[in-house]
């Protein structure tokens, strides 16, 4: 019974931090919010390398994803040479949601590269080995949500 009252706390600063960040982001310009709860902008912006990785909560959704520093923003690249937590997110959603075998240890060499090539192919991405709002958008991210959805891959947000 204890666990049950701290998972909707939990849940509940989850869905305020999601909410604050959705009216943040739609009252910084022009972002549409669809109904699969999808977020589009009239062109993703790269900012800089995801050089760390962040859980986002979507309703009982729990993703780990590439993200750029403290901002958190997923609009982020990555490449072969990187190393960081983002590669590691990337690493571990194409091997348990793609059934990719690949090593899961956060640095991105010539058999990453590899995988996304073939990853990209798969989904008639542009294949240039690079990670970015395209490849991202292709995704499903691991749940990491405990008890109400783990185990199962989701889409995240469109960039």
């Amino acid at each position: 019974m204890k666990i049950g009252g701290f998972m909707n706390r939990v849940l509940g600063k989850v869905r305020k931090s999601v909410t604050a960040m959705i009216a943040g982001a739609l009252l910084a310009g022009g972002l549409v919010v669809a109904p699969q709860m999808q977020v589009a902008a009239n062109a993703a912006v790269i900012q800089g390398y995801c050089n760390t990785s962040s859980m986002l909560g979507f309703g009982s959704r729990i993703f780990s994803v590439p993200t750029l520093g403290a901002s958190g923003t997923r609009a982020c690249m990555m490449n072969q040479g990187n190393y960081s937590p983002g590669v590691t997110a990337m690493q571990s959603a194409l091997s348990t949601c793609h059934n990719y075998s690949i090593t899961v240890d956060g640095a991105w060499g010539p058999a990453t590269s590899s995988v996304v090539r073939s990853f990209q192919q798969s989904k008639g991405l542009t294949v240039d080995a690079e990670y970015g709002p395209q490849t991202h958008n292709a995704m499903r991210w691991f749940d990491y949500a405990p008890v109400v959805n783990l185990g199962n891959c989701y889409m995240d947000m469109v960039l």
